[in-house]
């Protein structure tokens, strides 16, 4: 039976706890994983001793991915007239939660490190450029992957700031795993015989093979790693060509 880490537990105390749900999105939260809601709270618990007790049951059970699941449910936007804020803390938990299970996934397989790896060049960053200089002059995109890549910059800035508030983790280690998993995809199709947009191509396609099922099926998942792509490449990490 698997179980959150003390630490992976209190960042989900926590994002419940910033969600800011109502007694009836916590009751439903309890009968996912298979409770009565007074089983494990009562009506003078606040919402942070809701939020402490759920999880840990979940936990002790094994269960705690039902929780995730529910959140999804409760936050799809039912209709198109749904408010701002709603559409963006589901997109934000969606985007948290591929993040944590991508980089989960990156930690266990030995990726190319040659002590030498983009943007650490003798251990320290390369100097940093202007991210739209950056595309069109040191990575050499064409006008729309340059469009693109500002796009998806701006949407995974948000997204990262509102899912950090949710209690995710931070973003600084997944750009480290993605310029060593870059120097793969630079080996196989060196810069003199390929394009970038070939490169990045073959990056996402790298990348999807790290992620489970349920972020394979889901209609975002491309804007979230291309997301990833360019915030990365904004820290002048990979695209250095």
């Amino acid at each position: 039976m698997n179980h959150l880490t003390p630490q992976a537990e209190g960042n989900l105390v926590e994002r419940l706890i910033q969600l800011k749900l109502s007694e009836k999105q916590f009751n439903e939260l309890a009968r996912c994983i298979g409770e009565y809601p007074q089983n494990i709270f009562s009506n003078q618990y606040t919402n942070e001793q809701k939020a402490e007790a759920i999880v840990s049951r979940a936990n002790q059970k094994g269960n705690y991915h039902l929780i995730d699941e529910e959140l999804k449910k409760m936050f799809i936007p039912p209709t198109a007239s749904i408010n701002t804020t709603g559409i963006n803390t589901y997109l934000a938990i969606g985007f948290g939660k591929l993040y944590q299970d991508l980089l989960s996934s990156l930690e266990k397989v030995e990726v190319t490190d040659n002590g030498q790896s983009e943007g650490f060049p003798n251990g320290s960053f390369v100097k940093h450029m202007e991210f739209k200089a950056k595309l069109r002059f040191k990575a050499k995109f064409k006008p729309s992957t340059r469009k693109l890549g500002i796009e998806q910059k701006n949407d995974n800035s948000v997204l990262q700031r509102k899912a950090k508030k949710l209690g995710f983790q931070s973003y600084r280690d997944i750009d480290i795993k993605v310029s060593q998993l870059y120097q793969e995809v630079l080996i196989e199709y060196p810069v003199e015989k390929f394009s970038p947009e070939m490169r990045l191509n073959e990056l996402l396609k790298k990348l999807y093979l790290f992620l489970p099922e349920e972020h394979r099926k889901n209609i975002n998942t491309t804007n979230y790693l291309y997301g990833i792509v360019f915030g990365t490449t904004a820290q002048c990490l990979i695209f250095n060509e």
